[in-house]
């Protein structure tokens, strides 16, 4: 069974931009931002969008972030990477984009 955790948009998690040089190159998302499903965000194997809302999926769960940022969306139309890190263990995942809806083999 996958555990789904939603988070909403009202400060409970931190998803950000990676720029380079005022380019943007990836999706941020830190660990230790969410306030619960961190441990499965940083075991994705894909994301995807969903309207305004960013699920992240791996085997250790599936977590929803609600009602992401315009600036976030389009970085994901961009087909930019997303990067989950842990600072206390300066741990870094790559997590790619999921282009078959059909394929997410973590939805029930």
């Amino acid at each position: 069974m996958t555990i789904e955790l939603h988070m909403n948009a009202l400060g409970s998690y931190a998803l950000g931009l990676g720029m380079n040089d005022k380019v943007p190159v990836c999706l941020l998302l830190s660990h230790d931002s969410v306030s619960v499903g961190g441990e499965a965000a940083i075991s994705a194997e894909y994301y995807q969008l969903e309207g305004s809302d960013l699920r992240i999926s791996g085997p250790n769960g599936v977590v929803v972030l609600k009602e992401i940022e315009q600036a976030c969306i389009d970085a994901v139309e961009a087909q930019l990477p997303l990067v989950v890190i842990d600072p206390a263990t300066e741990r870094e995942v790559l997590v790619t984009r999921l282009e078959d809806p059909s394929s997410d083999i973590y939805r029930e």
